[in-house]
């Protein structure tokens, strides 16, 4: 509001001066050349002004600079309609348009006191002029028309600059929404955890969020406004030096629009190691269609998943070689968990005896087990026993398990059980023996099979935990299992609220199976 008011007061001072300035310039000057001069003279401030002044003014308010712009120029016409006729100037027209200009551009109470301003000196230089009191004699009616012109352009200024103002108004609206928009683009892409580039179609790169700085060790020094190739040098999934051009497709992506993959491979990171990455190319493009760059996001992958990856590779080259009945084994494993992941029910929970089913299990696969010189064992008699209420009558027991009863689905217990064992019998040392234990602790029951290995490091136990594990580790006995055994075993004790985990010790391995007791589940 301040500001208003002291635009308002200063446009009409300079009004005034550049008025008074120029009828005593055209009053005063007594050669056409002198005339000439001074009109050169606004002109070149004018210049001045526009190029020098007004540019170190853009971060002032919109209406101070086109105040600095009109100052001048108020001057140069007043020095033009005065020094050609006053009110019979052919450029009196000038002064209705400036009127107009300033009503939108500053402000409509502006051009009002410029229209006043501007009345007054035209009826100041008809009381002095011969010529203009000329005219008004010959054709007073013109005159009036002259002069009520001014009163025309006033409403119409004000409905200008009202609509103008609502525009300027959508347009910051729409400018802070779009800011406000790119923002959140560049701190989505800031905080996304893989590591980002953003490339020019030259393949410069522009933007980089912060998880290349923490993955690839690149600062913005480092990487903007500098080529990809020229920071980057690619590697394959064996460590061979490739041609980025050749193996990495920016140009199909910007010649196509369509995203691609290029995985496993190994890109240097600052201090000269190489990270193993999947990386996927995206086209930026604007809303006519065109594409502007590139965003390239660098997938880390851990050995892990990059043996897990070759597991699948491997497993389905060795089918081939597989038996009938390790085919079938196969068969039925794949579609077991296929079954379990897509949630299908195979089985209702009942009350079980759990220490029947590790009993059954353990000296179904005896058999298999001593083909291989192994060895199945039972712990010592144990008086421990937790029953259901009621009549329960106990079957004859080749263990002495406690009997501990869980909530559960037979079924899919069983094969838990059934798998588990069988892992341990391929992983068990030749001339060892597997040793089957059911426990009763506090809030849950136990199932422990352990079995002497030196076949799994203990830094190699999680990779029991992905399918196809086989492939990767050095199990003797590959043949007798698929390498979904464990993920199978995992997924149904899930299922049933507990877990499973496994440990190596020494040279010795430990499937720790829990289930929930009974009596702790709400129903």
């Amino acid at each position: 509001m301040k500001s208003t008011k002291v635009i308002l007061f200063g446009s009409v001072l300079a009004f005034l001066a550049g008025g008074i300035a120029s009828l005593l310039v055209v009053n005063y000057t007594e050669s056409i050349e002198s005339l000439l001069q001074f009109l050169a003279v606004t002109i070149l401030l004018i210049v001045v002004v526009t190029r020098f002044i007004i540019p170190k003014l853009q971060q002032k308010t919109p209406s101070l600079v086109y105040f600095l712009q009109f100052a001048p120029l108020s001057m140069f016409v007043y020095l033009l309609v005065f020094s050609t006729g006053g009110l019979a100037s052919p450029f009196l027209v000038l002064t209705h348009l400036f009127a107009i200009g300033m009503a939108f551009l500053i402000s409509p109470n502006v051009s009002m006191a410029y229209v006043a301003i501007t009345v007054s000196f035209i009826v100041f230089n008809i009381k002095t002029d011969l010529s203009a009191q000329e005219l008004l004699k010959e054709s007073p009616f013109a005159v009036f028309l002259y002069i009520m012109a001014y009163g025309a352009i006033l409403p119409f200024s004000q409905y200008i600059a009202k609509i103008y103002k609502q525009k300027e108004t959508w347009v910051n609206e729409l400018s802070q929404m779009l800011v406000t928009s790119k923002k959140q683009e560049e701190n989505l892409l800031k905080n996304i955890e893989d590591a980002v580039l953003v490339l020019t179609k030259e393949l410069e790169i522009s933007f980089i969020n912060k998880a290349v700085t923490e993955k690839l060790g690149y600062g913005e020094k480092d990487l903007l406004n500098h080529k990809f190739s020229e920071v980057f040098r690619i590697k394959d999934d064996n460590g061979n030096n490739v041609e980025i051009e050749k193996k990495i497709p920016f140009s199909v992506v910007v010649n196509t629009k369509f995203e691609a993959k290029v995985d496993k491979l190994q890109i240097s990171t600052k201090d000269n190691q190489f990270l193993r990455t999947n990386l996927k190319i995206l086209p930026v493009i604007d809303h006519t269609g065109e594409v502007l760059g590139l965003m390239v996001i660098v997938k880390e992958y851990s050995q892990l998943e990059s043996e897990v990856s070759e597991n699948f590779d491997s497993t389905e080259r060795g089918l081939l070689a597989k038996t009938q009945e390790a085919l079938i084994t196969f068969a039925a494993d794949s579609l077991l968990m296929i079954r379990l992941e897509s949630e299908i029910s195979v089985g209702l929970s009942s009350f079980i005896n759990l220490s029947e089913i590790v009993e059954n299990v353990m000296f179904s696969l005896e058999a298999n087990a001593g083909n291989k010189k192994i060895s199945l064992k039972c712990p010592s008699p144990a008086d421990n026993k937790v029953l259901p209420k009621g009549k329960v009558i106990l079957p004859n027991k080749k263990c002495s398990f406690p009997v501990i009863f869980v909530l559960a689905s037979q079924y899919l217990l069983e094969k838990a059980i059934e798998r588990l064992s069988r892992i341990a019998i391929a992983l068990c040392d030749e001339g060892k023996e597997v040793n089957f234990e059911v426990k009763l602790e506090t809030d849950v029951v136990k199932v422990e099979i352990k079995a002497p290995t030196h076949d799994i490091p203990a830094d190699k136990v999680n990779f029991l935990f992905t399918k196809f594990f086989n492939q990767s580790l050095p199990v003797k006995n590959k043949n007798d299992i698929t390498g979904l055994e464990v993920v199978i075993a995992s997924l149904i004790f899930e299922k049933h609220a507990g877990r499973l985990k496994a440990e190596v010790a020494g040279n010795e391995i430990t499937f720790v199976g829990s289930l929930p007791r009974p009596e702790l589940l709400k129903t």
